[in-house]
């Protein structure tokens, strides 16, 4: 995700969060226009090319070689 489309998407939640939370009705009009917005821009986004998330076990056991291979045996 490009940082363009990160710093948009957190400005749309962070502005549904405030919507959600002084709004009258759970969700009103301008809500529902955020929502489709967010979608809207996490459509557009090619998540494919995003680095996958590596697994807590790589990455663990990449740590553990890294302290094995600069210890002093």
């Amino acid at each position: 995700m490009d940082s363009y489309s990160e710093s948009k998407l957190l400005s749309l939640i962070s502005r549904l969060m405030q919507v959600y939370n002084t709004a009258d009705s759970a969700l009103d009009s301008e809500g529902a226009a955020l929502i489709i917005q967010i979608i809207s821009l996490i459509r557009s986004m090619d998540l494919d090319l995003q680095p996958k998330p590596e697994s807590k076990l790589m990455s663990l056991t990449a740590q553990a070689i890294s302290v094995f291979t600069s210890m002093d045996l």
